[in-house]
């Protein structure tokens, strides 16, 4: 198919107008058959009718998701009741999530995010690489509340599961092609290859590029710009009735300009503070989108490749569903230039970055922040799952082991302008009077913040958790949740501490939780479920790896819990 794109405060309305189109053709055809057709879950790790499942959750469908244009999982977001899922400041890539106010917009390697991603069962530890294209979408699934008792990784504010396409026994072909302005492009191609044998095997290829969003107001050039291609290869063996394996390699690489900011605001004491510098910066500041911003960074200087392995066996054991979910993760991420815009100077009012009195040479270009280097980070996860009803089908469980560690790092040199009066206030008044003599108003300080800034860490987390629901007579059903997480965690940190100048400092702890649920259900008639929930989540406490202090690093956050 080929689609055009259209503005988007058009794209909005059309999308609204074709989707409550949809629905009611759906509602139209659906009246003569006696009712909605059923949606078939896996939030609760079994195949399971939405209206069965406990659980405050939103599905959207492969048709669903065909028509938003949905590509990636935050894309789902404005569709979703309680869910953000915006990209960070200055990256393509990350997101901050938060479902139901519970949130982390904090990138870091060394946070655990609030809110899980998993591709089909595999949790994605970091939400600093998740914002990238899935191949193949089926379902997602957005569970909101604390989830565990039925997941691998425990997360407090829910989680976004996300389901791929299985390789058919028939062989097919698929090939979608998108246009639109700004240089537009994307082609999506699918191929199942048919059985061979005991074996099936779909294989999948996308390409996306972009052009300028916007024009360098200093350099003249394009602004916003991306090229990306995403690949998988899925294969599925089922050698009986009772087994079947899935193998699934995945790959990614983005290269693009940095995500834009704009300047929309900037304090009026700050602008009597800090001269001509922050004047500029207000000049260029605007509530309404700017077509030239000053960005002095206008190739594609940012790269991300993913790679990612996993493989999930299922054996049919009669009563019982052994399953083992293994699965290797990594990413690589690196960045020429993470900015929010530069501004020239004239010679007069912006002092050197080694504090040293002297002034940066007229013409240069100053940033208001700017940060350069690289993350990258490795995962391996394996989990074990066994699925089962017993006593002639009124009890069923669902119980689990997980192990998941993971290994990043960061280099992560940053600077940003501050005016001189408030960046001084820092120091000591011998310090204050030597640099600034008096004459700190007026002028700005180009502030090097974190000229060394590195950390890395080195996570491990195991589990055991289970569900067990037992129907008490035909309509009501009690369900009980147990989890038990060990968390444990070794931090180093390369920066300059206020106390002891550049070090490297580590630092290592470990948390542990249990973590219960409890859930009634009731079924009123065969078309209306009620169920009332109690819930609980944790998650793992941390280091501060932007401490400006040691003892501010080597002193750990505490554990988060939630309650609903």
């Amino acid at each position: 198919m080929i689609r055009s794109s259209t503005p988007a405060r058009f794209l909005a309305i059309a999308i609204s107008a074709a989707t409550a189109t949809i629905a009611a053709q759906q509602a139209s055809a659906q009246e003569g058959s006696g009712g909605l057709e059923e949606i078939i879950v896996t939030a609760e790790r079994v195949e399971a009718s939405l209206q069965d499942t406990p659980i405050a959750l939103s599905v959207f469908d492969a048709e669903t998701l065909d028509a938003l244009g949905v590509i990636e999982s935050g894309d789902i977001a404005a569709y979703t009741p309680n869910l953000r899922m915006d990209k960070t400041p200055a990256s393509l890539n990350a997101y901050a999530i938060g479902i139901r106010g519970v949130a982390s917009a904090e990138p870091s390697l060394a946070v655990d995010p609030t809110v899980g991603i998993y591709v089909d069962g595999v949790y994605l530890g970091r939400s600093s690489a998740a914002a990238f294209e899935v191949v193949d979408l089926e379902r997602i699934e957005v569970l909101r509340g604390p989830q565990g008792t039925l997941y691998g990784r425990n997360t407090t504010g829910g989680a976004v599961n996300v389901v791929t396409a299985k390789p058919r026994r028939e062989f097919g072909f698929t090939q979608e092609l998108t246009v639109g302005e700004r240089e537009l492009l994307r082609s999506a191609t699918s191929l199942d290859t048919g059985a061979f044998g005991d074996f099936a095997a779909k294989l999948s290829f996308i390409h996306g590029e972009r052009g300028e969003l916007a024009k360098s107001s200093i350099t003249g050039g394009d602004l916003g710009q991306y090229d990306q291609q995403a690949w998988r290869a899925a294969l599925r063996w089922t050698p009986s009735d009772t087994v079947t394996a899935d193998y699934v390699y995945d790959h990614y690489q983005q290269d693009s300009n940095t995500n834009l900011s704009q300047m929309s605001y900037v304090r009026p004491l700050h602008v009597m503070l800090g001269g001509p510098h922050y004047e500029r910066l207000e000049a260029t500041a605007s509530s309404r989108r700017r077509g030239h911003l000053p960005y002095a960074e206008d190739g594609k200087d940012q790269t991300l490749e993913i790679d990612g392995h996993a493989l999930t066996v299922s054996v049919d054991l009669g009563a019982a569903t052994l399953k083992s979910i293994s699965s290797w993760r990594e990413f690589d991420n690196r960045y020429g230039g993470q900015a929010f815009g530069d501004f020239p100077t004239d010679g007069t009012d912006v002092l050197g970055p080694d504090f040293d009195g002297s002034l940066v040479p007229a013409g240069s270009l100053v940033p208001a922040f700017v940060s350069s280097g690289f993350n990258t980070h490795e995962q391996w996860s394996q989990e074990f799952q066994f699925v089962g009803r017993l006593f002639d089908e009124r009890f069923g469980y669902n119980a689990g082991v997980y192990y998941f560690h993971e290994e990043g790092r960061q280099r992560d040199p940053q600077r940003f302008a501050l005016p001189a009066p408030l960046a001084f206030g820092e120091l000591d008044p011998d310090t204050q009077a030597y640099l600034c003599a008096g004459e700190c108003f007026g002028k700005s300080v180009v502030l090097a913040t974190a000229p060394d800034y590195e950390y890395a860490t080195d996570n491990d987390a195991w589990a055991v958790y289970g569900q067990f629901d037992y129907r008490m007579n035909d309509r009501l059903t009690a369900i009980l949740g147990l989890r038990w997480s060990v968390d444990d965690k070794a931090t180093t940190l390369h920066n300059l501490f206020n106390d002891v100048g550049l070090a490297t400092l580590a630092a290592d702890d470990s948390w542990n939780h249990f973590n219960p649920s409890f859930t009634l259900t009731y079924d009123w008639s065969d078309t209306v479920m009620v169920y009332a929930k109690y819930a609980s989540g944790y998650r793992a406490g941390g280091f501060n790896i932007r401490a400006a202090t040691t003892s501010a690093f080597e002193t750990p956050a505490d554990e988060e819990t939630v309650e609903s």
